[in-house]
């Protein structure tokens, strides 16, 4: 049976979601097969403190629904807080799953989720197959050309952890999202299917039976989102709450609403208005729940407080997107110049059938999370989520509306057409792949790099030695619930996971205080410190467990070896293990 162009094109979607999902796992693969001989792959690959997610799989996989921090010991009760990795740990524990294989299944699947829905989502704004690969492929690889950073004095000191852009924020793109957190991959496809659903609930005619459906739907997935990223909620309702009154606007000035002025609310559509507001009432009980935890715990208020993620200069984001939306704005200056009429079906060569309000949809996205980005909230670059999607749709429609047709004008393009064995067909798919190529030289120069750090240097804190993890194990058997351990800052971060253990410090957000409690514990370990001090320290926090390996080892851990308010209760070539004295 002979395929449509429409399914081909699902079908070529659809491989190239299993490649690029292959692709994108190869080199955690590469480090577990490769680690070298007594030494142990995390499973990690940016930050140490991601420990914190496989704390919350861990957590699932023992049966609970309720997330508590162990990287605090600050008091609070468990709450239902990072939901995805805690459905996540209940799905290994059904399927007789480790942890870390959990991890990289969960990123694995979402990442496949992902990418068609990402297809699907280009597919209600392009109708021809070539726009909807060309989109695809540069969503899928693209990235930007933010490179390097600026002196210090041009740059937002807070947000230095994440420039360059193209090298160190994942969430900017989605190949990096897609090479490293399963949540930030679950987000984008939220916000996707959100966007989408409801967009095509607005196009629909007021009649039409499946607005309904359409709705609840949109709810639903803003409700997942609700669990998976909890924040992202403000980028939905923005995006959606400005296109409405977009299209409102346009309906005022298309004179569907007449008579007097002070009536004008009467003519609204009140079904459809309520069809907007199913798709936050079905999240909303999870929000007042969010709400009341975070009003009753002192301890999540100081968590949420400490999550501050502000967004770079915004030079950055003009370097990683400006491709894009070069390309983009093409092709309404040339609609304004060239006096398109949507009425009329005469459009420019290329686009064929584009919709004005999915357009319009897109740009009011990329405005709204302009203004997300920089307005003084904690997650302000966490607006950044999926944000490349729109962004590729609009490039491909300036590419094919504009840059194309001009190409085709070209003298260059007239001669090598004339050649024989040169067709505009082959020359398009050449000049596509040739942007796809180029928008996605970042995306070589990382995952180059993420093979060479987990096949080649192998670094520690990612990679740990066997003994590390065997006594990591070892204390898990002898821990009480509550009783809470010291050790750096490294080793913090891993072992809530490892040993279920409760420590003084090991994530910058989950830890309440983070700077002190980080200087405190590194201080413990040094030459110079007093024994009343660490005494102090032991009785202010009450500390059960000194754990000692190799990450205090370099802040000088053997200087405690002889106090007498410790006692060894577990050694091995590379750690010790303490238990304070009564």
């Amino acid at each position: 049976m002979k395929l449509t162009a429409q399914k081909r094109a699902w079908l070529a979607a659809v491989v190239l979601a299993f490649i690029t999902a292959l692709f994108l796992i190869l080199p955690y693969t590469i480090g577990h097969l490769n680690a070298p001989p007594e030494s142990v792959f995390t499973g990690l690959l940016v930050n140490l403190e991601d420990g914190t997610y496989l704390s919350a799989i861990e957590q699932g996989r023992a049966g609970a629904w309720l997330y508590k921090s162990h990287f605090t010991v600050e008091a609070h009760d468990p709450v239902f807080l990072e939901g995805y990795y805690l459905m996540l740990g209940q799905v290994a524990r059904l399927a007789g799953l480790s942890t870390v294989a959990m991890w990289h299944t969960g990123l694995f699947v979402t990442n496949l989720f992902l990418f068609l829905t990402i297809f699907g989502f280009i597919s209600l704004f392009l109708q021809s197959t070539r726009e909807r690969l060309t989109a695809y492929l540069l969503a899928l690889l693209g990235a930007g050309f933010d490179w390097w950073r600026f002196p210090l004095w041009f740059e937002r000191e807070a947000a230095l952890e994440v420039v360059p852009i193209d090298l160190r924020f994942p969430e900017a793109h989605i190949f990096y999202s897609a090479l490293t957190f399963p949540h930030f991959v679950a987000g984008i496809a939220l916000i996707l299917v959100v966007f989408g659903l409801t967009f095509y609930m607005l196009m629909l005619p007021a009649a039409d039976n499946k607005r309904r459906l359409l709705a609840v739907g949109a709810g639903a997935a803003n409700l997942l989102l609700g669990i998976v990223y909890p924040f992202l909620i403000f980028l939905t309702a923005v995006v959606l709450a400005v296109f409405y009154l977009y299209l409102l606007g346009k309906r005022f000035r298309s004179g569907r609403f007449s008579g007097p002025s002070s009536s004008w609310w009467r003519q609204l559509d009140w079904g459809e208005i309520g069809l907007m507001a199913v798709v936050f009432t079905v999240p909303l009980p999870l929000f007042l729940y969010y709400a009341v935890v975070f009003l009753e715990s002192p301890y999540l208020r100081t968590w949420s407080d400490q999550a501050y993620t502000p967004s770079p200069n915004p030079l950055h984001y003009l370097l990683t997107y400006g491709l894009y939306l070069f390309l983009g704005i093409l092709y309404p200056l040339k609609r304004r110049r060239t006096a398109v009429h949507r009425e009329t079906g005469h459009i420019l060569p290329e686009v064929a059938n584009l919709r004005e309000d999915g357009m319009s949809f897109l740009w009011l996205w990329v405005g709204s999370a302009a203004v997300l980005l920089y307005l003084p909230l904690n997650s302000q670059r966490r607006y950044v989520e999926g944000l490349h999607v729109p962004l590729a749709i609009l490039a491909t429609i300036g590419f094919f509306g504009v840059v194309w047709p001009w190409l085709l004008k070209t003298r260059l393009m007239a001669a090598l057409l004339r050649r024989p064995r040169y067709s505009a067909e082959g020359m398009q798919r050449l000049v596509v792949l040739a942007l796809v190529g180029v928008a996605g030289l970042a995306n070589v120069y990382l995952y180059g790099s993420t093979l060479l750090e987990l096949g080649v240097r192998q670094p520690y804190p990612l990679f740990r030695p066997q003994a590390e993890i065997e006594a990591m194990a070892w204390l898990k058997e002898q821990l009480q619930p509550g009783e809470v351990v010291l050790a750096g800052y490294r080793t913090g971060s891993y072992l809530p996971y490892r040993a279920g253990a409760t420590v003084i410090v090991g994530n910058r957000y989950e830890t309440a205080d983070f700077e002190r409690k980080r200087q405190e514990a590194a201080q413990f370990f040094q030459p110079g410190t007093t024994d009343q001090w660490r005494q102090n320290l032991l009785a202010q926090d009450n500390i059960r467990y000194v754990f000692a390996g190799p990450e205090e080892r370099r802040l000088g851990g053997d200087s405690i070896m002889m106090a007498e308010y410790l006692e060894p209760v577990y050694q091995n070539g590379e750690v010790i293990i303490y238990r304070v004295e009564e």
